[in-house]
């Protein structure tokens, strides 16, 4: 589900290059009291990484509230940055790298 006031930027990480998706969302609850139901602003932020052997990552956060957007992009770049992969070695058990 994307919206208008969603964002994918591209992101420079020490293991290799990712993409960082913010999307910003609406939630509306059931409520007895109101017909319309209550309406929670929410964000979800998504950081994409390629792994080795065609494998991506995907690390997901939903804030309780867009206000806090800011606070958890930095959590998830934060995040993003600790990633490292270790390539096996050669010869030690590690299937040849390409098509087959």
């Amino acid at each position: 589900m994307r919206g208008s006031q969603d964002m994918l930027l591209a992101v420079k990480l020490p293991c290799r290059p990712g993409v960082m998706s913010t999307s910003l969302h609406s939630l509306t609850l059931a409520d007895a009291e109101r017909p319309e139901g209550r309406v929670f602003p929410l964000a979800a932020l998504q950081l994409i990484i390629p792994a080795p052997s065609g494998y991506c990552v995907y690390v997901t956060l939903a804030t309780p509230s867009v206000y806090l957007l800011d606070s958890y992009s930095e959590r998830l770049a934060h995040i993003g940055r600790t990633f490292s992969f270790d390539v096996p070695e050669a010869g030690a058990g590690a299937e040849p790298a390409g098509p087959r």
